[in-house]
């Protein structure tokens, strides 16, 4: 085989040999960690998730945990990239799709992983982009996601419940996960691409939606 060829076959692959090299330093490092014998199923299922999306680590303001090379496994089976708020101190909120395309929910409430370590909470809804989420507030989220119809589709959390209890439509078809922002309490900023390839753009003033249609947003003219 000639160097050419032994050098292309070595860029195609090295990704694989990343993996296999995180994957044993993982696994040697950590032979007393309980969790990562404690079920086979559980496991194959982090093994899985940590090919797909990755999995979550904290930086406390000192180091890396649970350790530099260690990740905690959250559990679930997901077929999206995760999306993530802090509405205060020590909390955090993650959703993510799964395998149907509901969306699911994950809280740690800064003692704990809630509603259990590997569990997550089901929102429901049958989504085709990855969710987004923002929050104004304390106690408030605000999840946004693209449903099989092209509508976008969005939830709030509120402190006591989600609402509404469904999933409210705000209308529109796109082709892209939206993107979301909230530059102050109980104001939003909604984006995400038509099926024209435009820019659209929906806004929440604490009081109604605004448009009640679709705003185009001319992606040619910075303002």
């Amino acid at each position: 085989m000639r160097t050419s060829e032994a050098l292309a076959g070595i860029r195609q692959h090295w990704p694989f040999a990343i993996i296999a090299l995180i994957g044993a330093v993982l696994i040697f490092t950590n032979l007393g960690t309980d969790y990562l014998w404690e079920d086979e199923g559980d496991t194959a299922a982090l093994a899985s998730n940590i090919l797909k999306f990755g999995v979550p680590k904290a930086w406390d303001g000192a180091a890396w945990r649970p350790s530099l090379l260690t990740w905690e496994p959250l559990g679930g089976v997901f077929t999206s990239p995760p999306a993530a708020a802090a509405w205060g101190p020590n909390r955090l909120d993650v959703f993510a799709l799964g395998a149907g395309g509901a969306m699911f929910h994950k809280a740690r409430d800064g003692t704990a992983w809630r509603p259990s370590p590997l569990g997550w909470e089901s929102l429901g809804g049958a989504f085709t982009s990855p969710p987004a989420v923002v929050a104004w507030g304390p106690n408030r989220l605000d999840v946004f996601g693209v449903g099989t119809d092209r509508a976008m589709y969005h939830r709030a959390w509120d402190g006591t419940a989600w609402r509404p209890v469904g999933w409210e439509s705000l209308g529109g078809a796109f082709t892209s996960a939206p993107a979301v922002v909230a530059w102050g309490p109980n104001h939003l900023d909604i984006f995400a691409l038509g099926t024209d390839r435009a820019v659209y753009h929906k806004a929440w003033d604490g009081t109604a939606w605004r448009p009640m249609g679709c705003h185009y947003v001319n992606t040619r003219t910075w303002v």
